[in-house]
């Protein structure tokens, strides 16, 4: 179970830090290929499977390479459950970024509701929900 705890753990971190560094390679390495993202900001929010999770992704990573000098998600808190071969994980998410024409910083307080299970060994997150709380900006 230790082991287990300390894998999902690190596949939560290991998935914040390919968004902000802009690896979709890296993001997607950590969805199973039927999983589900849901974004709670979007009118039509859920998408569903590699293709449509992977197009979000390069768009979100796109958008932000062309307007911010960096972005940052910081989880904290991670409360994570284990039974065998399932698993929920629940953190808080911090993200700050700096537009690159501004003199300015974005702080976003999110939550992050994620399941995951185990496939050959190997956790994976089988449904990412992404909930925005709030957002505001800091002058420099």
């Amino acid at each position: 179970m230790h082991n287990s705890l300390m894998e999902v753990e690190q596949l939560l971190y290991r998935c914040c830090h390919a968004v902000d560094t802009g690896n979709v390679p890296g993001i997607m390495s950590v969805f199973h290929p039927d999983a589900v993202l849901i974004i709670n900001w979007e009118e039509n929010g859920r998408h569903e499977g590699y293709e449509e999770i992977k197009q979000w992704f390069l768009n979100y990573t796109q958008v932000m390479k062309s307007a911010m000098r960096y972005l940052r998600h910081k989880i904290s808190c991670p409360v994570i459950e284990i039974n065998e071969e399932q698993a929920v994980a629940n953190s808080y998410l911090d993200v700050d970024a700096a537009p690159i024409e501004a003199d300015r910083v974005i702080i976003s307080v999110c939550r992050y509701e994620d399941k995951l299970a185990k496939f050959d060994g190997k956790w994976l997150l089988t449904e990412k929900s992404i909930f925005m709380d709030d957002t505001y900006m800091v002058m420099k």
